[in-house]
């Protein structure tokens, strides 16, 4: 049984591209991490090969009080529409209402929406489609 969850997450981390993957349970935690190799050229490395990290709290437009944040219920595969020829599900500055889907977070080839929690709005959306989220990592910064 262990063996199976370790090579289930194993697999995961690889075929995703994901450095970092953890499972929790009653009685057991694994969390997995691979770092990434470091290439030695002669050039410098062209900046598109380094994914920008993603906007902090304090780089929000709004004040910090009032920003909240909806973080990622789990890893995986960020998605802001539902198919790429779609618009998005929301964009920065616009209205929701509780239980609208916000984007979708593929992990192990499930597609699982992530709707709203309450009537809030969108200030400032934290990911770019196809970008990892990790769990716990803030997704959108909103305000009530």
């Amino acid at each position: 049984m262990m063996e199976d969850k370790l090579t289930l997450l194993a697999r995961l981390l690889t075929e995703h591209g994901l450095t970092r993957i953890s499972l929790e349970e009653k009685d057991l935690k694994i969390c997995l991490e691979k770092e990434l190799p470091i290439v030695m050229t002669g050039a410098a490395p062209a900046p598109a090969a380094v994914a920008a990290p993603a906007p902090t709290v304090a780089e929000a437009s709004a004040p910090a009080e009032e920003a909240e944040s909806i973080k990622a219920p789990l890893a995986g595969i960020y998605y802001g529409k539902p198919s790429p020829e779609a618009r998005s599900f929301v964009r920065e500055g616009q209205k929701v209402k509780a239980g609208e889907t916000l984007c979708i977070i593929e992990s192990m080839k499930i597609m699982n929406e992530i709707k709203a929690p309450s009537d809030l709005t969108i200030l400032k959306i934290l990911k770019r489609d196809e970008q990892v989220a990790e769990y716990n990592e803030p997704l959108f910064l909103v305000t009530k």
